[in-house]
């Protein structure tokens, strides 16, 4: 009910045997006693308890209660401790701020920078999976320097899922994976591409939630074992920023299935 998540660095064909001669490199741990689904983030990959207090956490992956967006914060302190009474409450995405969060262990270091917003994931509401597979986008904040307050983001990077094809044969929804790298079906795999104008492709597609025919694939996350999958990502994402989007791909929920 609590899982911990490790990210590992290997090569192209990892087992699960295998992965005690791999690299840890970022592990997640879901928080107990959280109201929401709260992932604290850690870059000791041999630290499996880690938490706020620890030299290793490096952020925290937080979603709203019914598991369609998902925000990747910092390692920052809590916006309360700056004293800004419009952080209280919620905001407009539906999460926590400040005082109404579920940090109130002390957890977080109150005298260091605010916290920044580094990513959001979002997933089309899809009850019951009843309009076919998991549509997610997302956003990638990026900032001029690094004294921006969470105010100030420079510019947004958009990602949005590739669209699987109805495979007749198998009857079913199939994404087609490169270099073989992900060898079993699942909810959870994804690929994202980069979202691109209009202007710049005549094939792209701006809305959110429709189909995606075009575009650099930037990532691909998928199932290779029954405790073990593949992650490949290539810039703009982050070590960080593509670990969420696996984790966010994790939390099964009634509104998006």
């Amino acid at each position: 009910m609590f899982p911990t998540y490790v990210l590992y660095l290997d090569g192209s064909q990892t087992t699960t045997t295998r992965l005690a001669d791999a690299t840890p490199v970022l592990i997640a741990r879901k928080r107990k006693k959280a109201k929401c689904t709260h992932y604290v983030i850690g870059d000791d990959g041999a630290e499996r308890s880690v938490n706020e207090t620890h030299a290793s956490y490096v952020g925290k992956l937080k979603a709203n209660f019914i598991g369609t967006r998902f925000e990747l914060l910092d390692s920052g302190s809590r916006p309360r401790a700056w004293g800004s009474a419009a952080t209280r409450g919620f905001d407009d995405a539906g999460f926590m701020n400040a005082d109404d969060d579920d940090d109130h262990d002390d957890d977080d270091d109150d005298d260091g920078p605010p916290r920044r917003r580094l990513a959001s994931v979002r997933y089309a509401v899809n009850p019951l999976g009843a309009r076919g597979p998991r549509t997610m986008s997302v956003s990638l904040f990026r900032r001029r320097g690094e004294n921006g307050t969470p105010q100030e983001e420079d510019s947004c990077v958009e990602l949005v899922s590739a669209t699987p094809k109805w495979n007749p044969v198998t009857k079913a929804h199939v994404l087609r994976f490169n270099n073989g790298r992900v060898t079993r079906p699942s909810v959870k795999n994804f690929q994202l591409v980069h979202r691109r104008r209009a202007s710049e492709d005549s094939l792209g597609v701006e809305s959110e939630g429709s189909p995606v025919t075009s575009g650099r694939l930037v990532a691909q996350f998928g199932r290779v074992d029954d405790d073990l999958f593949t992650l490949d990502f290539a810039f703009p994402l982050s070590p960080l920023d593509a670990f969420a989007a696996c984790l966010s791909a994790f939390e099964s929920k009634f509104a998006r299935e």
